[in-house]
């Protein structure tokens, strides 16, 4: 690759000549940059626990501000992926698996030593081949913390079919999506229930990580919803069987959750007048239609779904004081 140096219509050089490297537990780094009689030229070698180049690697710059950006070709478990490498001021900002996405630390004036990149190479070069073959499948079950099975995603070209089942949401059917790409992550959007709204869930599939997360705002966070991507799901006959369990589980998780919702109340609507005046509001009432009466001294609770769907199924009437009718 070639990065201009002083040629009129290119960006000045930010690389000093020499081999400079980044070491840690989670990926060797090494950047061998050789001068030219009007640019330079820069291979990088780079291996980690979820990718490698092929040895040191050709690769172009660009650079702007105080800023070089190294497009790494490299080799992961899902295929072939470029990683955009920041280098400013010295430090060296990769892309990697884990909540942040990225190692960063500073570049040193050193070689790794060949055996240590050797030996790191052959561990992950086994790592990929394993994962390659679960990819050339493309079928995956989603599994929570606990390892139960909450949905399935089968990997169709530039498609993906997508079941998902759990307490928060379900897709009433198989659904079929189109993916976009963002950054290393593919993000996927689908109909799903409940739904308010009227706009699409979608989640991130971070691949390298082979996760999956719904997302709880714009960039990836501790407290996302995550699911493991775990190869030979079962058939979707199965996995039928176990979404109507889930159904069975939240018609009572909802009840019971009404019902203590219900509860709560009985200090603010004692009398008829707040009983009266009393108006669902909340994330908790959507898709609700909540009507009080005052009977016999007690408010009532009369609720029925807005939109009979997930999570908001029960139709009938709560009181303050006691069970349901």
């Amino acid at each position: 690759m070639i990065v201009c140096l002083f040629l009129t219509g290119c960006q000045p050089n930010h690389l000093e000549n020499g081999t400079w490297s980044l070491r840690s537990d989670e990926l060797f780094l090494e950047m061998i940059v050789e001068p030219r009689m009007w640019s330079q030229k820069v291979c990088v070698n780079l291996v980690s626990t979820v990718v490698m180049t092929d040895g040191c690697v050709d690769v172009t710059v660009e650079t702007m501000a105080d800023e070089a950006w190294l497009s790494v070709p490299v080799h992961a478990g899902v295929g072939e992926l470029t990683f955009q490498v920041r280098i400013q001021n010295g430090v060296v900002k990769v892309p990697h698996r884990g909540l942040d996405g990225f190692v960063e630390g500073i570049l040193k004036p050193s070689r790794i030593p060949a055996d240590d990149f050797t030996s790191f190479r052959q561990q992950t070069d086994l790592s990929i081949q394993a994962k390659r073959k679960a990819w050339e499948q493309g079928a995956f079950s989603l599994q929570n913390a606990e390892g139960d099975i909450k949905g399935a995603l089968v990997f169709e070209s530039s498609s993906v079919r997508i079941l998902v089942f759990d307490r928060h949401w379900l897709t009433p059917n198989v659904q079929y999506a189109s993916m976009i790409t963002e950054g290393m992550d593919w993000i996927v959007s689908f109909d799903t229930e409940p739904q308010f709204f009227d706009e699409q869930t979608y989640i991130r599939i971070h691949l390298l990580d082979e996760e999956v997360t719904v997302p709880q705002g714009p960039v990836r966070q501790a407290n996302d919803i995550t699911y493991r991507l775990v190869s030979d799901p079962p058939d979707f006959t199965t996995l039928e069987q176990f979404k109507q369990q889930e159904i069975a589980r939240s018609h009572h998780e909802e009840q019971v959750l009404l019902q203590d919702a219900i509860a709560q109340l009985q200090s603010r609507v004692a009398t008829a007048e707040s009983c009266m005046q009393w108006k669902a509001s909340g994330p908790f009432w959507l898709g609700y239609e909540v009507i009080t009466q005052w009977e016999n001294g007690v408010c009532t609770f009369t609720i029925t779904p807005e939109v009979l769907q997930y999570r908001r199924t029960f139709e009938g009437t709560l009181f303050t004081n006691g069970p349901m009718k």
